[in-house]
C-alpha cells in the first residue's frame, strides 16, 4: 500500500471512529426499538461512508468488510428480507472486527483469514435471507482505488485514482466555460430546462446547490462522492463544476447539480446527509414553466474522509467578488448594483481544525502569561503605595488593568477551545451497557442526558475508565434479574441513567439505577470477611462510613468472580482516578429503590481556582473545589474524641487536622499565642474535615506545575504553582490528607 498523507490519514481515522460509533449505537437502538426505516438507513449510510473513505485511502480489507455489511443492510433497507438474530449478531461481529482492524492501522494487511470468514458469513446471511443457494448479486456499484474500478453505469468519471461511473446521457453535451460562476450557471441551466432541454431529462428536475466547508481538505473527492450518491436516485442532467473540472481538481466551495429524478426533495437531502464538509444544502424543484420552488436548508452529516468540526450554518448566497460576472449595462437603464453583503450576525461562523498538541502549547503559554500578569499587578500595587500621586505610576496602573482584562479573556477563550461535548465519550457506552446486560442476564433501558455538556478534552480522556466501571456495576450489581424485578412488583426492564450538567466551574456526572439499592448489612459482612475492617469497628460504622467501604481495595459483594465483575478491583480505581483529577464521587442509595453515584470534576486541569493559606510564612494552595467554608473557633470549643481534636459544626462532629504538624512545623509555640484558630473546612467524598491554618490569604487563580521526577511524590502535596511575587506555593492533596486522619480515627 502506498504511503498515505499524514493529514489525510488522521482525518480518515477521526471519521472512521465516528462512523463505527454510529454503527454500534444504532445496532443497539435497533435491538431495543426494532428495525425502523430510519435506523436501518443510518446504519447503511455509516457502512457506506466507511467503505468509500477506506477505498480512497487504500485500506482494501476494511473496504471489503464494510461493502459486505452494506450489501446486507441494503436488503434490509429495501425490504427484501426481515431482520433476524443471526443478522444482528453478524453486524455486531463486523463492528468488533472494524474496531480490531482500526488498531492495526496504518500497517493493515490486505488479507485476514478472520475477516474473510466474516465477509463470507455476511454474504451467506444475505443469500439465505433472500432464499438463494448461489452467490447473490451485489449490485453494479464497486468502489476502488488504483487498479480497481468504480462502476455505476457505462460512462466513467475519473478523479485521480478514483473512478465513478454514471449512466449514458447523464451529462449534457453543452458545457459552460470553467470560469462561469455558480449563480450564472444556475440561471443558464434553469433557462435550458425551461425550454425542454437537457439530455435524458424526465419530468421531475431538481436543482441541488451545495456549499462546502472552507476547511474541506479534498473538495474534488467530496464532489465525486456527491455525484455518485445522486446517480443512485436519478440522472444527473448537468453539473457545475463539470466532471472534467472535478477530475482536474478545478472546483471551488460551491457545487451545482441538476438531477432528473422521481424522488422528492426530502429524499435527496436524506441521501446527501452522510456526506461531510457540507456547510449548506439547497434543493429546488423546477416547475413546468422553469420557475423554481423549494426551500434552502442547512445540511451536512458525518464526514467520509475529512470530518468537519464546523456546525452547519445556513447557506450564504452572495459569492466572492471575483466570481460575480460584471453586470451588463443597457443604454436605457442604470446598472443594478450587486447585493450588499449580509450583516455580520448572519454570516456563518468559520472554523478551522487545530491539533490538540498546539492547544496544549497555547494553554501552557497562557498559563505563563497569567503568572506574570499576577506579578505585574503586585508590582503596580507596591509602586502605587510608594508613589501615590505619580502620573506615570497611574498610567502604569491603568495599563496593568487592561492587560489583566485582556489576559482573562484570552485565558477563557483558550479554555473554551479545549472543551468538547461529553457526547464524544457518552456515545461509547450504549454498546457497553448492552453487552454487560446480555452477559449478566439483565434487561436494561439506558438513558443518556446532557450530552451537549462540555468538558476539557484532557479530563474526558481520563474519566472513561471510571465511568466504565460504574456503568458495569450499575447493570450487574445494581439491577436485579428480570425475574427478581417482577417478583418485587417492578418492570422487568431496569433503567440506568447517565447524565451530565454544569454547576458553576465544575461538571457533575451522575449514574443512577432503579435496582435493589446497596444492602449495607451485606456490605459490612463482606468487608469483615475480606479483612477490610475489624469486628470491633463494624458496630460503630455509620451509613456514610459503610458506603465508603465499597471503594476499599479488594471489596466486592459478589460471592464468586464472573466475566463481568466480582474481582474487587473496580471502585477503588474509580475513586483513585477521580481524585487524581481533583474530582470526587458521592454515593446515595435506598434499599429496593436503587442507587446514585455523583461525580464532581473541574472543567479544566491546567488553570484552577484555589484558596491560598499561610503556614509559618509559607503559602499553600487548597483547590477551591474542595473548600466548603472558612471559620474561626475558640480554643475552648475544641473537644478530644478518640484521641482526635474535634468541634461541633451544625450538629455534626468536625475532625481537625493541624497542617503545621502534618508538614513538620513548630505548632505548639504558635498555638499558645492564639485564642482563636482559623479553620478551612474541606470536603472529600461526603466527609468534612477542618484544616487548622495560620490564616487564609484569599482566592487566587493559579497555573498547576508538576513537582517533577527530581522531587518525586510528596505526601499531602499534589503540585506547585508560582505566585505573583515570585514565591512558590505548594498545592495540597486534599483527598490524601483527609483519608489520613479518617484512617487513624475512624470518625
Amino acid at each position: 500500500m502506498a504511503e498515505i498523507d499524514r493529514e489525510l490519514f488522521l482525518a480518515y481515522i477521526e471519521d472512521f471512529e465516528e462512523q463505527v460509533q454510529i454503527l454500534e449505537n444504532d445496532l443497539v437502538a435497533m435491538e431495543l426499538e426494532g428495525p425502523t426505516p430510519d435506523i436501518i438507513s443510518e446504519i447503511f449510510r455509516a457502512a457506506h461512508t466507511i467503505k468509500g473513505s477506506s477505498a480512497m485511502v487504500g485500506f482494501g480489507l476494511i473496504e471489503k468488510l464494510s461493502h459486505a455489511m452494506e450489501n446486507l443492510l441494503a436488503g434490509l433497507r429495501d425490504g427484501d428480507f426481515a431482520i433476524s438474530d443471526s443478522i444482528v449478531a453478524g453486524l455486531f461481529a463486523s463492528v468488533d472486527s472494524l474496531n480490531r482492524l482500526r488498531e492495526q492501522l496504518p500497517n493493515l494487511e490486505q488479507s485476514d483469514e478472520t475477516v474473510d470468514e466474516l465477509i463470507s458469513r455476511l454474504n451467506t446471511l444475505r443469500d439465505e435471507a433472500l432464499g438463494k443457494t448461489e452467490e447473490a448479486s451485489v449490485g453494479a456499484q464497486e468502489v476502488s482505488v488504483g487498479a480497481q474500478e468504480v462502476s455505476v453505469g457505462a460512462q466513467e468519471v475519473s478523479i485521480g485514482a478514483q473512478k465513478v461511473s454514471v449512466e449514458p446521457g447523464e451529462q449534457a453535451d453543452s458545457r459552460e466555460p470553467e470560469s462561469t460562476s455558480t449563480v450564472s450557471k444556475k440561471a443558464a441551466v434553469t433557462a435550458v430546462l425551461a425550454d425542454g432541454g437537457g439530455a435524458g431529462a424526465g419530468d421531475g428536475k431538481l436543482i441541488i446547490e451545495i456549499e462546502l466547508e472552507p476547511i474541506c481538505m479534498i473538495p474534488s473527492v467530496r464532489a465525486a462522492q456527491i455525484l455518485s450518491l445522486l446517480v443512485e436516485i436519478g440522472t444527473v442532467v448537468d453539473s457545475d463544476p463539470t466532471t472534467e473540472d472535478i477530475e482536474a481538481d478545478r472546483i471551488g466551495d460551491r457545487l451545482l447539480f441538476v438531477l432528473d429524478t422521481k424522488v422528492e426533495e426530502d429524499r435527496v437531502r436524506e441521501v446527501l446527509t452522510p456526506v461531510g464538509d457540507i456547510a449548506s444544502l439547497s434543493v429546488t424543484a423546477l416547475g413546468e414553466d422553469g420557475t423554481s420552488r423549494g426551500d434552502e436548508v442547512s445540511g451536512g452529516g458525518e464526514a467520509s474522509v475529512a470530518p468537519s468540526v464546523v456546525q452547519l450554518e445556513p447557506e450564504i448566497v452572495p459569492q466572492k467578488t471575483a466570481e460575480i460576472p460584471a453586470p451588463v449595462q443597457e443604454e436605457s437603464g442604470p446598472v443594478t448594483p450587486p447585493a450588499a453583503a449580509p450583516p455580520a450576525k448572519d454570516r456563518p461562523v468559520r472554523r478551522i481544525k487545530i491539533s490538540v498538541e498546539r492547544l496544549d502549547s497555547l494553554m501552557n503559554l497562557v498559563g505563563e502569561v497569567v503568572i506574570h500578569k499576577t506579578r505585574l499587578e503586585q508590582l503596580v500595587r507596591t509602586l502605587e503605595k510608594r508613589f501615590e500621586k505619580d502620573h506615570d505610576i497611574l498610567s502604569l496602573s491603568a495599563t496593568s488593568g487592561q492587560i489583566n482584562f485582556i489576559t482573562n479573556i484570552l485565558k477563557d477563550q483558550i479554555i473554551k477551545a479545549r472543551l468538547v461535548p461529553v457526547a464524544n465519550l457518552f456515545r461509547k457506552f450504549p454498546r457497553l451497557v448492552r453487552d454487560v446486560a446480555r452477559k449478566a442476564n439483565r434487561k436494561v433501558d439506558f438513558i443518556v442526558q446532557g450530552e451537549e455538556t462540555e468538558l476539557d478534552r484532557t479530563v474526558i480522556e481520563e474519566i472513561e475508565d471510571p465511568l466504565v466501571h460504574m456503568l458495569r456495576n450499575a447493570v450487574d450489581h445494581g439491577l436485579e434479574s428480570p425475574e427478581e424485578r417482577l417478583a418485587a412488583g417492578k418492570s422487568e426492564r431496569g433503567i440506568v441513567t447517565l447524565s451530565a450538567s454544569h454547576q458553576e466551574d465544575r461538571i457533575i456526572i451522575t449514574i443512577e439505577d432503579d435496582g435493589g439499592g446497596i444492602d449495607l448489612e451485606r456490605v459490612k459482612a463482606k468487608a469483615l470477611e475480606a479483612g477490610i475492617i475489624s469486628p470491633d469497628a463494624v458496630g460503630r460504622l455509620s451509613e456514610r462510613e459503610c458506603l465508603d467501604l465499597i471503594f476499599a481495595p479488594g471489596f466486592t459483594t459478589k460471592d464468586s468472580a464472573s466475566e463481568v465483575s466480582g474481582r474487587g478491583v473496580g471502585m477503588d480505581i474509580v475513586r483513585s482516578n477521580l481524585e487524581r483529577l481533583s474530582g470526587n464521587v458521592f454515593v446515595a442509595t435506598e434499599l429496593g429503590k436503587g442507587s446514585r453515584f455523583v461525580v464532581r470534576l473541574p472543567l479544566t486541569l491546567a488553570i484552577i481556582k484555589v484558596l491560598l493559606i499561610s503556614l509559618a510564612d509559607y503559602a499553600y494552595a487548597i483547590p477551591l473545589i474542595s473548600v466548603d467554608r472558612t471559620l474561626r473557633i475558640k480554643r475552648d470549643e475544641i473537644q478530644l474524641i478518640k484521641g482526635t481534636e474535634t468541634v461541633f459544626l451544625a450538629g455534626d462532629i468536625l475532625p481537625l487536622l493541624r497542617l503545621r504538624s502534618v508538614f513538620d512545623m513548630d505548632d505548639e509555640a504558635c498555638d499558645q499565642q492564639r485564642e482563636q484558630l482559623n479553620v478551612v473546612v474541606v470536603s472529600w467524598s461526603d466527609r468534612k474535615i477542618g484544616f487548622v491554618v495560620d490564616y487564609p490569604i484569599g482566592e487566587h487563580e493559579i497555573v498547576i506545575k508538576p513537582l517533577g521526577d527530581y522531587i518525586g511524590e510528596v505526601p499531602g502535596i499534589s503540585g506547585a504553582t508560582i505566585l505573583g511575587d515570585g514565591r512558590i506555593a505548594l498545592i495540597m492533596d486534599v483527598p490524601s490528607l483527609v483519608k489520613s486522619i479518617l484512617k487513624e480515627t475512624m470518625l
